[in-house]
């Protein structure tokens, strides 16, 4: 590309690297032969319109996308194949390449409905069919003449294969087998391609001869007619509906009636079946491990190629977003320049490049014991199996964290679909439940190392990658002496998965004394098992990382070298911060030693800093392949986001017009699950009285539930279509018509405050407006806008009318290049004296109005807040009242350029727009002169007081801390009744299948989302009364307080929306495959949570402000002056002789312990910056240098907050609660405090004198509460009292009936309204014909 035409900021990036790209590239792809292949392919496919779409999927309906998928696919392989041929290799494994990695899920962007052909049922065939089989099936499957796909997991059963319910029985007397599907969990589930796109399939099913069950084998069964398309006789199937991502994939559901098939479609490579019934089984089962590894290969593998795409959008988009200043007297920098942006971002870059070499390391390993195994040796199969368990639970659950690292930090932009973090989020994600679910795995491992520390306990040799236990075990010193080299940490690791997994063995054994079972007592040690997994895969990480660069680094040039180098030393540093707590348990690291590990990974960070866009830059991935406006190469970010936003089809037209449907409801069921009636049964409290504490009293709760009654039985509130499987257009439309619906009821209800606030947020008004209320913002923004800062007589003009929504209004302050940073707005109202008019005017693209909610196409009236110039010198930001379009025609006006900015990870029926100005003159009293005034000559008149600015923000994040609350509550009541319902996996193996919550781990993945449910909404509760108190001061001018509630208000939103953030993936991905189907309404939940993570301040900035805060109190304390509540914890710190503070493991004593850690990190980080300082930097640059420490303290500090907020809201409660929901309560507290304890326990061992058998007696405590809260798990939830159609999800109907309601849900997707998709004729039947 031209340089001209790239951004000159990337220019300079560019400029300042100190290595050649070309041979980072040469590394990363393979050589001179794959990058010369890789390129000219790109280049092949690149400018092929085929490849490009008219319209963006994500603005397509859920039919649409998958027939667009199906032309992509078929012109794809047709064309890869034309590409090899032509260079004389028609090999199909050349068909691998384009299924995974970056040209296929670039090209292809919401997965492949060809892939598992290609993946799994030709891989089946060759595994598994014999030579006679091959023959038959296999030239065919090759040219694509008939299409497969692999059906193995069911409805009601995942990872535990066992207990699978497909049945295969064999007829003797014609020599078939009879498949059936017994029941409808016994239906399979999620398949790729099976829904409308295979003809053919490989199914798992339970083979019976002779009376007989001989376990699972490998069918190959015809689905479908090869003319028609038809499904056959006997077979029920179609499409399981819309999914967090990969919807071009038509995963499908498939049920057998009595359907016979002929014995030799039973495939017998391995097992067989005598034409008598007598089962012959197979010499090995060693090839179905074989098959596993090479599987989690690859998906180590995508997962490196994934985030090497999200490090590069977010890197190069953090060198072009200016953001904030350091040094006030300078311009605002590159957000890359703040060292809390490249903590987010650069250790992704490491992580890309660790993960690839991890799989290319697990790759030689699969090879070596391949080639054993086909000399008899199994020796290794194990070790094998356990790395390459644990690597694809880690790297895929690190990898998806990441992608939202990586997303957040681009701020608003990075909500937004086009940006394509979204859809590598759904790609990565999905990798954390499909072929083995992460937890499943990580046990796996475990259960091996606990194999192998008996056989290193005994002397027996071990294989290396375990072999660091025989030096664990042989060593006298119980902690390893800390060495903070590469090398160093890599020992330490290791030292620290040993010290875990000699304490889970020594668990086991305490337990199996006590009485339990060997399974019961791993079950009960489950949670340090899998901790102790993680830490054997985190040691291999760094130690594959450091020795595979190492390796390269002889043969590599010396700058190239230097740079890998770098890389591997963040990856280990931070590995080793992120295991300070272990560290101090295991070695000998002292408080000096973390210092230092904190400043050296500071220093690793700046020293990557300016390659950063070099690294990127040698991932070689195309703009085409990146697929986002944030990250091309040119880094034209604003101007490529505008084209993006032009594309939406509501910008195709200048007015919408919203038609109406109708709707019905969902079915249910009268029956409900017996395991939740019996979960029912358990329940030791009241559920109305714990239901009236939690709504807030008897009042409340007959208000809540009228409401619920009056608005989700009307009919015209109802769905007909699901909002997932609409355009992106008709979710606008039906959006907009429920809203004005929902509104015309609420007129009619005369006390109307509290349920015009029901509707604008919370659960009920989402439950109803799943993707968001267009007209919300014309209710909590522009109206108190007008009452905020509006004049009595501009009140009388216009609030009226918009009360009574004559005209709509939106809130126009966010730009597209400015968002936090308000001084650098850049719109501009200059007076004119002459005409007394201001004149609105968008100076740069970067200046338009960017992401107001109703903007697009709902409102006609907006408050824009603009830069105000008069007698030539800019009095800063005030807010002016615009008329956007006829109050008749819905035209916009003159100078008006608007429109919708396009589709988002959530809320896409907010209508969010932007908004440019081209010389717009209005009346000077259209701005808005409550506080700051302008005279008819141009004076300015500056307001009395900002504080009333603070105090509408701090209700703002009041109102934010609550709905987390009641967010979390919601994704909580989900996967609690799922887990009650859903079996899965024996505890003891002689006893059936166990509920899922049975399985401590479960437990420890829902129960500290219910108590923070608990703990946010009681703490929103408490931070509303301080809200009220400050105001009453304010009301008098005593502004004493506010700074405190400003601080806490800041780090409450920011750590409530993380951890709630947080909450709901884990309880999504705790649902498994089911939790990332649409329906589900995870994914619903979580695009409302994530998106609070930066709107109304982005998290890391506003625990920087409370940071600043805490500073200005720590000197405040030195000097011994008064402190106020908050942050009183500061004086009793620095009164205290001694730096550790003495351990005390009750609720008070964690409150004062995680105060203490609070202290100790704000003395630690205030001295920093001394040191800063005197060694020449000014204050702000300091603050910046030391921010990461900062902001960590920031959120010490709130948790501390939480903890405290909540025992004591909590204990005053429980003075008027019965004992049994008083004994709840306690129990929910003591639970969230144990936990946050636990996941703080490294800052606990710097401040604190908590010793080893501390911990262990925490660790037990934390599982007593558990098991306490086990019996009224359901209880609780039923008592947060969310109604089915407000909970919108098949997994948490109060029912229970989990596998009716899914069916149901499938069966509404518009691709099973016919049995065979026009897809068919149009693109893939040609294409089969074709033989490609």
């Amino acid at each position: 590309m031209p340089a001209s035409s790239v951004n000159k900021d990337l220019q300079a990036e560019r400029a300042k690297c100190s290595f050649d790209k070309n041979e980072f590239t040469l590394w990363w792809v393979g050589g001179g032969e794959k990058l010369k292949e890789k390129n000219d392919l790109e280049k092949y496919l690149e400018n092929d319109p085929d490849f490009h779409n008219t319209t963006p999927i994500h603005f397509l309906s859920h039919k649409e996308l998958y027939e667009e998928t199906i032309r992509q696919s078929t012109a794809i392989f047709r064309k890869v194949r034309k590409f090899h041929e032509d260079r004389g290799n028609g090999d199909p494994s050349n068909y691998m390449a384009i299924l995974g990695g970056l040209l296929g899920n670039g090209i292809i962007r919401q997965g492949n409905p060809l892939g598992i052909h290609f993946a799994m049922f030709v891989p089946a065939l060759l595994g598994h069919a014999s030579p006679e089989q091959q023959a038959e099936w296999l030239p065919r499957a090759l040219k694509c003449q008939m299409l497969g796909t692999y059906a193995q997991t069911e409805l009601g059963h995942g990872t535990f294969l066992r207990g699978l319910e497909t049945t295969a029985t064999y007829d003797e007397r014609t020599q078939e087998f009879v498949l059936d599907s017994p029941t409808l969990s016994s239906y399979k589930w999620w398949p790729g391609g099976l829904a409308h796109t295979a003809n053919y399939c490989v199914v798992m099913a339970q083979l019976y001869s002779k009376g007989k069950c001989h376990g699972i084998q490998p069918f190959i069964v015809q689905l479908r007619d090869e003319e028609t398309h038809m499904p056959l006789k006997g077979i029920t199937i179609g499409e399981i509906g819309n999914k967090l991502g990969m919807n071009g994939v038509n995963n499908g559901f498939l049920g057998f009636t009595e359907v016979r098939i002929p014995r030799k479609n039973m495939l017998m490579k391995n097992a067989k079946l005598l034409p008598d019934g007598t089962f012959v089984k197979p010499p090995s089962q060693a090839l179905t491990y074989g098959t596993m590894m090479f599987v989690r290969v690859i998906i180590v593998r995508d997962t490196a190629i994934h985030l090497a795409k999200v490090a590069t959008i977010a890197v190069r988009y953090s060198c072009v977003r200016r953001q904030s200043h350091i040094n006030p007297d300078q311009p605002e920098v590159q957000v890359i320049d703040h060292l809390t942006q490249q903590y987010k971002l650069f250790p992704t870059i490491a992580r890309s490049i660790v993960f690839k070499l991890a799989a290319d390391n697990l790759w030689q390993m699969y090879n070596q014991v391949t080639a054993e195994l086909d000399q008899g040796n199994l020796e290794r199969l194990p070790e094998l199996h356990a790395i390459a368990c644990c690597l694809k639970a880690v790297v895929t659950a690190d990898g998806a964290k990441s992608v939202e690292v990586c997303r957040m930090a681009c701020g608003g932009h990075g909500y937004m679909t086009c940006a394509n973090f979204y859809n590598l989020y759904g790609f990565v994600t999905a990798a954390c439940t499909y072929e083995g679910e992460n937890t499943v795995l990580l046990l796996q491992t475990a259960r091996y190392l606990v194999k192998v520390w008996h056989q290193a306990i005994k002397g027996q040799p071990l294989g290396p990658t375990v072999h660091y236990l025989a030096s664990f075990i042989q060593s006298k010193s119980n902690r390893h002496p800390w060495i903070d080299t590469v090398p160093g940490i890599v020992k330490a690791l290791q030292t620290v998965a040993a010290g875990k997994l000699r304490l889970a063995f020594e668990h086991i054994e305490q337990r199996k004394k006590a009485g339990y079972t060997h399974e019961e007592a791993v079950n009960l040690t489950a949670l340090e098992l899998t901790q102790t997994a993680d830490a054997h895969c985190r040691a291999f990480l760094v130690q594959s990382a450091y020795e595979m660069i190492e390796k390269l680094c002889q043969k590599a040039t010396a700058p190239f070298a230097k740079v890998m180098r770098s890389i591997c030393e963040l990856y280990a540093y931070n590995e080793a911060i992120d295991s300070i707590g272990s560290l101090v348990r295991f070695t000998t690291i002292s408080e000096s030693d973390i210092n230092r590990l904190q400043v050296k990974l500071e220093q690793t960070l700046l020293a990557i800093r300016p390659n950063a866009v070099s690294i990127v830059d040698a991932f070689a991935i195309p703009d085409v392949l990146l697929g986002s406006p944030l990250g091309a190469y040119d880094g034209n970010v604003y101007e490529k986001l505008y084209e993006e936003a032009k594309k939406s089809p509501l910008n195709q037209s200048c007015q919408t017009s919203a038609r109406k449907k109708t709707a019905t409801k969902m079915p249910s069921s009268t029956a409900v699950n017996k395991d939740l009636l019996a979960e029912r049964d358990k329940c030791t409290f009241n559920n109305e009285e714990f239901t009236l504490w939690w709504v807030g009293g008897e009042t409340k709760l007959k208000e809540k539930r009228f409401r619920e009654d009056f608005f989700l039985n009307d009919p015209e509130l109802e769905e007909k279509v699901p909002l997932h499987f609409l355009s992106h257009k008709e979710v606008y439309e039906e959006s907009v018509r429920k809203a004005t619906v929902a509104f015309k009821k609420v007129r009619t209800l005369h006390d109307g405050v509290d349920n015009y606030s029901a509707l604008l947020g919370g659960l009920l008004g989402t439950g109803i407006l799943k993707q968001g209320n267009p007209l919300t913002v014309h209710y909590v923004m522009f109206l108190p806008a007008l009452l905020g800062h509006g004049t009595p007589e501009q009140q009388a003009e216009w609030f009226g009318r918009a009360w009574n929504c004559e005209v709509i209004g939106t809130y126009a302050q966010t730009e597209l290049g400015h968002g936090t940073f308000l001084r650098g707005l850049e719109t501009t109202a200059t007076y004119d004296e002459r005409t007394q008019e201001f004149i609105l005017h968008s100076p740069t693209l970067t200046a338009y109005k960017w992401w107001p909610g109703g903007l697009a196409h709902t409102a006609n009236y907006c408050v824009v807040m603009a830069q105000l110039y008069s007698k030539g010198k800019c009095h800063g930001i005030q807010p002016f009242i615009v008329q956007l379009r006829d109050e008749e025609t819905h035209m916009p006006l003159k100078g008006i350029t608007i429109g919708e900015i396009g589709n988002k990870l959530g809320m896409n029926g907010v209508n969010n727009g932007f908004l440019g100005f081209d010389q717009v003159r209005i009346p000077r009293k259209n701005m808005l002169m409550k506080n700051a005034k302008l005279l008819e000559d141009g004076t300015f008149v500056k307001p009395p007081s900002q504080a009333l600015t603070y105090g509408t923000m701090m209700f703002v994040r009041v109102v934010i801390c609550r709905d987390m609350a009641a967010y979390l509550s919601k994704a909580v009541t989900i996967a609690v009744r799922y887990s009650a319902v859903r079996r899965q996996s024996h505890i003891n193996p002689d006893q059936p299948e166990v509920q899922v919550i049975d399985h401590l781990t479960q437990q420890y993945k829902l129960f500290p989302a219910i108590a923070k449910a608990i703990i946010f909404k009681l703490t929103s509760d408490n931070l509303w009364e301080m809200y009220n108190a400050v105001t009453s001061e304010l009301d008098k001018g005593d502004l004493e307080r506010l700074p405190e509630l400003h601080a806490i208000a800041c780090c409450l939103k920011a750590i409530t929306t993380g951890d709630a953030a947080t909450g709901v993936e884990v309880c999504r991905m705790a649902c498994g495959g089911h939790g990332y189907m649409t329906c589900a309404n995870f994914y619903g939940t979580y695009g409302m949570v994530t998106a609070a993570c930066t709107y109304e301040g982005e998290n890391t900035v506003l625990l920087l402000q409370t940071a600043r805060y805490l500073l200005k109190a720590w000197h405040q304390a030195q000097r011994g002056q008064e402190l106020v509540p908050t942050v009183q914890y500061l004086a009793r710190f620095l009164a205290s002789s001694n730096r550790r503070m003495e351990w005390d493991d009750s609720v008070a004593g964690i409150v004062r312990a995680l105060q203490t850690v609070a202290a100790g990190k704000l003395r630690l980080a205030a001295e920093n910056i001394a040191k800063r300082q005197k060694a020449g930097a000014t204050m702000e640059e300091a603050t910046n240098q030391t921010s990461i420490e900062l902001a960590r303290t920031a959120e010490s500090h709130c948790r501390a907050f939480l903890v405290q907020s909540g025992y004591e809201m909590i204990e005053k409660s429980c003075e008027t609660l019965s004992p049994e929901v008083a004994r709840v309560l306690r129990n929910i507290y003591q639970l969230y405090a144990y936990d946050e304890a636990l996941k703080a326990l490294g800052d606990l061992l710097r401040f604190t004198t908590i010793s080893e058998s501390d911990i262990n007696r925490l660790q037990s405590k934390l599982e007593v509460s558990l098991a306490e809260l086990r019996p009224n798990a359901v209880g609780i939830v039923d008592s947060f009292d969310i109604p089915d159609a407000v909970l919108g999800s098949p997994l948490g109907a109060y029912d229970g009936n989990v596998y009716e309601r899914l069916y149901e849900e499938a069966k509404k997707s518009p691709l099973n309204k016919e049995p065979v998709n026009q897809s068919f004729h149009m693109y893939l039947k040609p294409f089969m014909k074709s033989s490609l």
